[in-house]
């Protein structure tokens, strides 16, 4: 879900005062990544949607290592 296009659609949803919960729901995402896309975006709001997804894919790697 790290695509720069899915996180256009976040930024999108929480314009709409749309909850976590429910844009992972509505996108069929895990909840834990659109939680942390979401809290990427609140606090950073002058970041692109491509750096959102490249902090989501160092992110991911670390949440995964291997």
């Amino acid at each position: 879900m790290s695509t720069e296009n899915g996180n256009c659609q976040v930024r999108k949803k929480i314009r709409k005062n749309t909850s976590a919960e429910e844009i992972a729901e509505i996108l069929e995402v895990g909840p834990i990544s659109i939680a942390r896309i979401c809290e990427l975006i609140r606090n950073h709001p002058d970041w692109d949607d491509e750096r959102i997804g490249s902090e989501m894919r160092e992110w991911e790697k670390n949440m995964n290592p291997g």
